[in-house]
């Protein structure tokens, strides 16, 4: 890699070569190493939208309804007086970005009310889902799972990292122990050299 890159030895070292190893890496960032699989749970990653919202035209619906200009916009975009400039691009967002986003609003609109209840974002976004399609119970529900999934990964990680010191602290008392038998033959070993010494001098 070094070669191919071309990058000098030290420089390498620099940019791709961690200071800590793998394992501790994954476990600062919030995985939970295992035997079998590492997992990184993320709650709004595995948030499903509501069956009700799964219906293609209630989600449609939706998405006019969070963003109510949009359906403007397209027919902006549609009429002979269009800008067509941007059309692919604008084509994209109106009809991808967009509902992509409303999906993303939903997941992460349940934490936004929980942690940042204070938060114009979250207000505006509790004003206008508050009474729609059971918002409330649906974010209630998931707010307690994420955060019952949450305290068991937490539990997993706080294991995993005391199982991890042990192990550390184990072979630090090893390192420990062989470095005092390490002095102690040294020790001796300039203990012995003396003795010869004595003896060379005796015999001579």
């Amino acid at each position: 890699m070094t070669t191919m890159s071309k990058h000098r030895d030290n420089n390498f070292r620099k940019a791709y070569r961690a200071e800590i190893c793998a394992p501790v890496a994954a476990t600062l960032a919030g995985f939970v190493p295992t035997e079998s699989t590492d997992k990184y749970f993320v709650p709004r990653g595995e948030i499903k939208l509501p069956e009700n919202l799964q219906d293609e035209g209630r989600f449609a619906l939706l998405v006019d309804y969070l963003f109510p200009r949009c359906q403007d916009w397209k027919n902006e975009l549609n009429s002979r007086t269009g800008n067509k400039t941007f059309e692919l691009s604008a084509n994209h967002f109106l009809n991808e970005v967009i509902p992509w986003l409303t999906k993303i609003l939903i997941q992460d609109g349940i934490f936004w009310i929980e942690n940042c209840p204070d938060n114009s974002a979250a207000k505006l976004f509790l004003s206008k889902m508050s009474h729609r399609d059971g918002y409330n119970i649906f974010g209630q529900n998931y707010s307690q799972w994420a955060r019952t999934k949450r305290n068991g990964v937490k539990a997993q990680v706080t294991e995993h990292n005391a199982l991890q010191k042990a192990k550390y602290e184990g072979v630090a008392a090893i390192m420990v122990k062989q470095s005092q038998m390490e002095q102690k033959i040294a020790d001796q070993n300039i203990l012995l050299l003396n003795v010869l010494a004595e003896v060379r001098l005796f015999c001579f």
